[in-house]
């Protein structure tokens, strides 16, 4: 290795935009809620589709990875220094990890190297139609999978993804129209 440290190898960057990013985050009130069917269901249809163990729903927040949804996983959230989401992130499109202990940016996870065991990852942005990335669906299992994905099933990833965003858009819809109906209650 060189004189760089693993840190400055492994660490992603923090998005340019994260304070902007952060704040398009809060405004959907989804940090910290409790499971909801439509998560809970695409994230068991992630899981199956791929035959996964794990899949998660992730929100990237300012110090965490913040879990709305996991099957599989021991933890509802991880420091933002560690897992594989901030990276997918920063990635223009789906990362994998077809065995995390030989990567250099997650060998030392304590995802991978503690007791979750993860070997095999991948993950797809949850992006919104303004370009902020909130986070990601991802899939995860304990044995590495050498292939990765194939073009198809990246394809699938990317419009499961696609639908969570359009759940959380839907969501956040509901929630304006509630408020703008107690609004007109109070008002009236």
């Amino acid at each position: 290795m060189t004189a760089l440290s693993r840190e400055a190898l492994c660490w992603p960057p923090i998005p340019i935009n994260d304070q902007a990013r952060l704040a398009e985050l809060r405004r959907f009130e989804i940090l910290d809620t409790l499971p909801e069917e439509a998560f809970d269901r695409l994230t068991a249809l992630t899981a199956l589709t791929f035959s996964t163990p794990i899949a998660l729903v992730t929100f990237v927040d300012r110090s965490r990875h913040w879990f709305k949804l996991h099957v599989g996983f021991p933890v509802p959230e991880l420091p933002r220094e560690n897992g594989f989401c901030d990276h997918t992130i920063m990635n223009d499109d789906i990362m994998f990890a077809p065995d995390a202990t030989q990567d250099v940016r997650f060998g030392e996870d304590p995802a991978v190297i503690g007791l979750a065991a993860i070997r095999f990852y991948a993950g797809a942005r949850l992006t919104l139609p303004s370009g902020f990335r909130l986070g990601t669906l991802c899939m995860m299992d304990k044995n590495p999978r050498p292939e990765g994905l194939s073009e198809r099933e990246c394809e699938i990833l990317r419009s499961l993804a696609a639908l969570v965003v359009r759940e959380i858009e839907c969501r956040q819809e509901i929630t304006n129209e509630t408020i703008d109906l107690s609004d007109e209650l109070l008002n009236a």
